[in-house]
C-alpha cells in the first residue's frame, strides 16, 4: 500500500493535490498549519 504525504493540503497546490489524489482514491497523509481549513477538506 502506497502512501502520500502533503504538506500545506489546506490552500494552494497542495489543496489542489490533495483533492484531486482523494478523487482517485489514494492513501493521504496530510499536514497543514490551519488546522480548521484542513477538517473543511
Amino acid at each position: 500500500m502506497k502512501v502520500t504525504l502533503i504538506t500545506g493540503a489546506s490552500g494552494g497546490i497542495g489543496e489542489v493535490f490533495a483533492r484531486r489524489l482523494a478523487e482517485e482514491k489514494h492513501n493521504l497523509v496530510l499536514v497543514a498549519r490551519s488546522e480548521d481549513k484542513l477538517s473543511e477538506l
